[in-house]
């Protein structure tokens, strides 16, 4: 897998490609889930949806090639709003991807990146490992202050 061939499988998301490209223990790290999405079957499904349904307008701006792994900087868009985003792919000895983790700004995106996820994992039976994060902002619970 060279940086070039995941610029191709991104620009057409076809999930038997994104399945053929992973390892079998392949793992996907996203903003939205705090525990990593894995396996080819469930990790190639939402690479599909992802791509093909939540992210629009993917352009890759700039990408950063190594031996064993690489990182791709993107661009599209969510809705109305711009996003930007890196994909950092960790390859496995026989060249397929083995982990990917991508981040993604600013906030309001990441947060309709969630909403957009639950509601196709959901359609396509394919569950998040854990519920994708809240539309607004978790808060901290506090113990009561005391005056003295």
């Amino acid at each position: 897998m060279t940086p070039d061939d995941f610029q191709k499988l991104a620009a057409a998301p076809h999930r038997a490609a994104i399945a053929a490209a992973l390892t079998d223990d392949v793992e996907l790290r996203t903003p939205v889930t705090l525990q990593p999405f894995q396996g080819r079957e469930v990790c190639s499904t939402v690479l599909s949806l992802v791509l093909g349904q939540v992210i629009e307008d993917v352009e890759y701006t700039a990408r950063y090639p190594g031996d064993e792994s690489f990182c791709m900087v993107f661009q599209g868009r969510i809705g109305t709003a711009e996003c930007q985003g890196v994909d950092l792919v960790e390859l496995g000895d026989d060249g397929g991807i083995r982990r990917i983790t991508v981040t993604l700004r600013p906030l309001p995106v990441v947060l309709a990146m969630s909403r957009r996820m639950a509601r196709h994992l959901e359609a396509t039976a394919v569950l998040p490992p854990e519920r994708p994060v809240a539309p607004g902002p978790a808060r901290a619970s506090r113990p009561p202050r005391t005056v003295g």
